[in-house]
């Protein structure tokens, strides 16, 4: 919304695009995630701190293999838009001729 009253709507489209694309990769990560918790609140309610650390190392590397895929997919993507011709419509526009 606040993009919207700086630049027009198809320069906007762009953001909405990418915001998608960051939610669509924070929501797998998520669930993803999520399935770990049933175990770490069974550990903790046993008090069992070192099966926590062990989750929470886990739970981590399972979100890294995850998430590293995405990110290198995405940059891969940024690159062969510039390729395709995407490049010149997300070329930063000047709005103000006193810039």
């Amino acid at each position: 919304m606040v993009i919207g009253l700086f630049l027009n709507a198809s320069a906007v489209t762009y953001y909405a695009i990418a915001g998608s694309l960051i939610n669509y990769g924070r929501t797998f990560v998520s669930l993803v995630t999520d399935t770990l918790y049933p175990s770490a609140t069974r550990m903790d309610a046993q008090q069992d701190l070192k099966g926590l650390r062990e989750l929470q190392i886990v739970g981590t590397q399972i979100a890294l293999a995850v998430a590293v895929p995405v990110c290198l997919a995405s940059c891969s993507w940024e690159s062969n838009s510039s390729r395709c011709g995407w490049g010149s419509l997300m070329r930063p526009v000047r709005y103000f001729s006193s810039c």
